[in-house]
């Protein structure tokens, strides 16, 4: 008899994801590493069982209304597919991990310019039939003194969303820029 795997594993090292223009990266990893559900395929069902990104340095502009991002989510956005038939394939990831990131963020427009670093997050992941993603999470500010941390449930169907967190002498000077804004108008 032919004995199928039940699972697969992929690691690559030294990602790097560009932008859409190709003019900057938006997302670089050390490693990224994951377990695939071989057998399930059979049943038109994708479940990644791990995903790990190991030290991803992040990148996320604003510019006016517009981020960086906002082409992957208008493509894979319900609204975008609504045109086309309802898909049988199903897909969940399950135990998400991200180990010792840094993400950056900046208003092209402003003088935002600010990063969180030693960024830790842990999931259980979302299956395809579920509307509701959960995850745990520490980090601390890359610019100043204090760390964050706490655990958070968000609602991607309706954007319902639980956060908790526990902030430890965390520098809020970030929010000076928008308070000044403010103060002026």
């Amino acid at each position: 008899p032919l004995a199928l795997p039940r699972a697969g594993y992929v690691y690559l090292s030294n990602v790097t994801i560009d932008e859409a223009s190709g003019d900057s990266i938006f997302l670089a990893s050390n490693s990224i590493s994951s377990y695939v559900s071989m057998l399930k395929m059979f049943n038109v069902m994708y479940e990644i069982t791990a995903l790990t990104l190991d030290k991803p340095r992040g990148y996320i502009t604003t510019e006016h209304n517009v981020v960086n991002f906002d082409d992957v989510i208008k493509k894979f956005s319900k609204k975008h597919n609504s045109g086309s038939s309802p898909s049988k394939t199903h897909f969940n990831l399950l135990g998400i991990k991200i180990n010792d990131g840094e993400f950056h963020y900046s208003e092209k427009y402003s003088t935002v310019n600010y990063f969180i670093k030693n960024v830790d997050i842990e999931s259980s992941g979302f299956h395809w039939d579920t509307d509701t993603i959960g995850a745990k999470f520490s980090f601390k500010s890359g610019t100043a003194k204090g760390d964050a941390k706490g655990d958070f449930t968000i609602n991607y169907d309706n954007l319902d969303y639980r956060l908790t967190t526990i902030i430890n002498q965390f520098d809020l000077e970030i929010i000076e820029q928008y308070l000044k804004v403010l103060i002026n108008y």
